[in-house]
């Protein structure tokens, strides 16, 4: 998958930026339950469940103007890679889920 940064439509207003920061925010944190071998063992299969498709993602897509089939497919293939997952793995550094999501 090619890795395309992350930029606001061109119709977009300074008032849904805070909406889709959140929105690209929860996403983000929904890989890092995935990868994260801490915490509760709830945490990567409530994450496994959101990235697989669920309209909750759906939603969050829309409003972080995400697209959903690129978002899936990145998570199934960040979870068939194997059993235990680092956090590297999914996202690199402290950059945000935006550059590696081909953006609709």
């Amino acid at each position: 998958m090619s890795r395309v940064a992350w930029r606001p439509p061109p119709s977009s207003d300074a008032e849904g930026s805070p909406y889709r920061h959140l929105a690209v925010r929860v996403i983000d944190q929904a890989f890092r339950d995935l990868a994260s071998p801490v915490g509760s063992a709830a945490g990567p299969e409530s994450a496994r469940e959101f990235l697989a498709g669920t309209s909750m993602l759906y939603l969050w897509c829309e409003v972080a103007d995400l697209n959903l089939e690129c978002l899936v497919a990145r998570a199934r293939k960040v979870m068939a890679s194997s059993d235990r997952f680092s956090a590297s793995a999914v996202i690199v550094g402290d950059n945000d889920l935006r550059q590696h999501v081909t953006h609709k």
